[in-house]
């Protein structure tokens, strides 16, 4: 991929793609805003063409990001929440795992950032919310297996102290 801008004027940009140019008006629309939208549109374009090869349609795809920056330079992004909204004639648990196969696997922009902000994800589906992800930690704990019942008892009520205490952090 090769990409290119050229200075016009004031801190405007003519932008160049392979195929397309494009200007660049950073005073309405900033460059992270311009990257924020990006990954986007990457998964958006994602939802529409994955269900497309299955043979089902998307309609009222909508997409919104709600992006957490660091306060210090360079201001990584240091998490995104997505929200999606859209209907199709298949079922929900395909219309799940188009919106994971997107950000896990295909968006190239939004795997770009992966390791760097945390990425979760909501899903409103034909009306319905049919996820809503959350930053918790989830921690399993406890034996592989049981050999001895009280000292089975004993850990679980380590356990349930252990909850009490991180209650706010951990569920």
């Amino acid at each position: 991929m090769e990409v290119s801008i050229h200075h016009t004027d004031g801190m405007n940009f003519e932008a160049k793609t392979k195929t397309q140019s494009f200007l660049i008006e950073p005073k309405k629309v900033s460059p992270i805003e311009i990257f924020a939208l990006g990954m986007i549109s990457c998964s958006g374009t994602d939802i529409i063409a994955i269900p497309q090869s299955q043979g089902f349609s998307v309609e009222n795809l909508s997409v919104k990001a709600n992006i957490t920056r660091a306060e210090e330079m360079p201001k990584k992004f240091t998490a995104i929440e997505l929200f999606y909204s859209f209907n199709s004639n298949a079922d929900k648990i395909k219309a799940k795992r188009w919106v994971q196969s997107s950000i896990e696997t295909y968006c190239s922009t939004l795997n770009t950032v992966r390791g760097v902000a945390n990425i979760i994800y909501n899903i409103e589906y034909n009306g319905e919310i049919i996820a809503q992800n959350d930053d918790r930690l989830m921690v399993v704990v406890g034996p592989c297996s049981i050999h001895d019942p009280k000292a089975a008892l004993d850990y679980a009520g380590n356990l349930v102290e252990a909850s009490k205490k991180f209650e706010e952090t951990l569920q």
